[in-house]
């Protein structure tokens, strides 16, 4: 028993280890490549220092934003990002997949998780730039991992007190020609989804590293484990080949006889990295106010379970040549003694 709980515990933590590393992959790309090519459906961003009045140029819809916070809470800030409400360049959808008009106030999922709100509820907040408490009412709840509310421009407009057609940028599908000095800064969507994969490079890295040391964990505590295995039982490897038992049939007996002990440790692995990775991404999210989706991809799964299987069947492939090396003579000299 202690052998197999030694194996059980080995197994479920190497297991954990290597879907940490692919929980980590999938739910930063989720996150930050799948949400923002779902959202924003523009190519260009252009954000200007101060608030703007004049009329917005053809084939670009206006929008406005501000940093907020609950008053009983200034750790939680977010963004109140108010756009145009026959918008076309935001698409936002409930948890059903069903498509959200931009002409009522939505607060994202990640928000009204942490808040403990839903629709229908009206909520005060303080925005950071000028101290003043505000009141918004939320219509619906659009699924998202970013923490923020989308709200028409015009009310948001009125809320503050700034011009009733202020903007602070512009979406476009083509580069506008603005001149530097009046630009806070500036995005081009395709660029974004290149630096994304910058950053998820060395992170890929980092969380290969872990899967390999992972892989070699596993396979040194299949080695002990089935070595342990092959001395505990030499009398009856050796009884075996004594009645005419064939190579590959004894080391099939022993040797797979942890089979169904490993299966089970990766599958009792799952729900267990599930529920560490959740409890790690609610304290994440409470630091960096962005929620990570906590997910994985199924041929991650999968992935994991081969590399499992084959560190399994390479330790039997190292331990065969301890059942070779077991002889007839043995089972006869402890008959005889």
């Amino acid at each position: 028993m202690s052998r197999l709980l030694f194996l059980v515990l080995g197994v479920t933590s190497a297991s954990v280890l290597i879907m940490f590393g692919f929980f980590i992959i999938s739910s930063y790309t989720e996150l930050f490549k799948n949400t923002t090519q779902s959202d924003y459906n523009f190519e260009y961003e252009y954000a200007y220092r101060s608030l703007q009045t004049a009329g917005k140029p053809s084939e670009t819809e206006r929008f406005n934003n501000g940093r907020f916070y609950p008053a009983s809470d200034e750790a939680i800030e977010f963004y109140v990002i108010a756009v145009e409400p026959d918008s076309e360049f935001l698409t936002i959808r409930d948890g059903k997949s069903e498509l959200l008009p931009n002409g009522q106030t939505n607060m994202t999922s990640a928000l009204a998780d942490r808040l403990g709100a839903k629709a229908g509820d009206t909520l005060s907040f303080v925005n950071k730039q000028d101290g003043r408490e505000h009141s918004f009412h939320i219509d619906a709840i659009a699924a998202s991992h970013v923490q923020g509310i989308y709200m028409p421009l015009a009310d948001f407009n009125a809320l503050l007190g700034y011009p009733d057609d202020s903007y602070i940028g512009l979406w476009s599908n083509a580069s506008l020609d603005i001149p530097q000095r009046e630009l806070a800064g500036a995005k081009v969507m395709s660029e974004l989804s290149g630096s994304i994969d910058k950053m998820l490079g060395p992170l890929i890295g980092a969380m290969g590293a872990i899967i390999f040391v992972a892989c070699i964990v596993a396979l040194i505590i299949l080695y002990i484990v089935t070595s342990l295995l092959i001395e505990e039982n030499r009398r009856t490897i050796s009884l075996f080949k004594v009645f005419g038992y064939k190579g590959r049939e004894v080391k099939s007996l022993i040797l797979n006889s942890s089979t169904f002990v490993v299966i089970f440790s990766f599958i009792i692995s799952i729900p267990i990295v599930f529920a560490a990775m959740g409890t790690l991404y609610d304290y994440i999210g409470k630091m960096i106010n962005i929620v990570l989706p906590k997910t994985i991809n199924p041929m991650f799964i999968l992935a994991c379970f081969a590399l499992i299987l084959v560190t399994y069947q390479l330790s039997k492939a190292i331990c065969a040549r301890n059942v070779n090396s077991v002889s007839m003579g043995e089972a006869l000299k402890a008959g005889s003694e």
